[in-house]
This record gives structure tokens, C-alpha cells and sequence, in this order.
């Protein structure tokens, strides 16, 4: 993840935040300590892409809060966007999502299917949107 956040030429703080994401989201690495030793920046960004993390519950097919009509998809791609106060944020999800896009090809394919949908009707037209669809 933190390569192709890299290769867009980001700040260390975001590249920093990008590899301590997994270990905080999978409860390896408390954030306290990330700001502990890393500082409140690179603490605020990971707690952020978590928040953004609360899309991929919407679209979570066993939970049924999202149907897959357009306007719908457009109002959940409209609330990522607002509640993005740092660009970075939104760049450190879509590298996120394209890795796991990446990862599931050895998956079952309900996981394959479900990872697609989210990546192609949410996050795809946010990375169109900032400029960097060919992520």
C-alpha cells in the first residue's frame, strides 16, 4: 500500500500511516501508541481511514442497508466525500482498497464479488474524482 501512495509522491506522515493502517485496524498496534511515537498527524490519518472504513460495513451484502441503486451509491459516495477533512485520508483507503482489489484473487468468489462491487461503485469513482483512477 504504502508503494503506490509512493508513487503519488505523498508526505512521509501519510507513507507512515499507510504502513501502521492493517496493524491498528487488525488491534496489533493500539493508536495511542502510534501517536505515542509517531505524533498526532500520522494517528489522526489512521483514525480517519478507519472512519472511512465504516463505508465498507454499508456495502457489506449480508448486512442489506444498501441496495445497489445508482442514486443511492451516489449518496454514499457523496458522504465519503464530506466527511474527508484530509485528501490524504481518501488516498490512504484507496491504496487500501486497491491491495485488497490485488489480494482476493485466491479467494472464494462471493469475497471476489463483494470486494469488486465495493471497490468499482465506491471507491473507483472517488479515485476518478481526485485525479487518480489509474490506481
Amino acid at each position: 500500500m504504502a508503494e503506490i501512495l509512493a508513487e503519488l509522491k505523498l508526505d512521509m506522515d501519510t507513507l507512515v500511516a499507510a504502513v501502521l493502517y492493517r496493524a491498528v485496524r487488525e488491534a496489533k498496534l493500539p493508536l495511542a501508541q502510534v501517536e505515542e511515537n509517531f505524533g498526532k498527524v500520522v494517528a489522526g490519518l489512521i483514525q480517519d481511514v478507519q472512519g472511512m472504513a465504516a463505508i465498507s460495513n454499508i456495502q457489506n451484502p449480508r448486512r442489506q442497508v444498501l441496495d445497489h441503486r445508482q442514486d443511492q451509491l451516489e449518496k454514499v459516495r457523496k458522504m465519503l466525500v464530506s466527511i474527508i477533512d484530509d485528501v490524504r485520508v481518501a488516498l490512504i483507503k484507496l491504496a487500501e482498497r486497491t491491495c485488497a482489489i490485488r489480494a482476493v484473487q485466491h479467494a472464494s468468489k462471493e469475497k471476489r464479488q463483494r470486494v469488486a462491487r465495493e471497490v468499482f461503485e465506491i471507491y473507483a469513482p472517488l479515485a476518478h474524482r481526485l485525479g487518480i483512477g489509474y490506481i
